[in-house]
């Protein structure tokens, strides 16, 4: 619905469910390979690592499943090499 609302904006079919997605983008973030604001331009980081750190066992997890799927996007894009 919202891509009929808002230009530019990229519709997904996430498969799998968020703690499959979480573990298959878990190495990635381990590796150090995920880069996060410091919380003085980001004030809602430290409420986003807390919710990192309770997934799985937290009533809301939105924020993961959502970093989950930009990351797996990003792991999935090409890359255009301009000669």
């Amino acid at each position: 619905m919202l891509h009929l609302k808002i230009p530019g904006m990229l519709t997904m079919n996430p498969e799998g469910g968020k703690i499959v997605r979480a573990a298959a983008v878990s190495p990635v973030v381990e590796a150090g390979n995920v880069y996060l604001p410091h919380w003085s331009i980001a004030p809602w980081i430290h409420d986003f690592i807390v919710e990192c750190a309770a997934f799985s066992n937290c009533a809301n997890d939105d924020q993961v499943d959502a970093m989950t799927l930009a990351v797996i996007r990003l792991m999935n894009r090409r890359v255009q090499i301009f000669v």
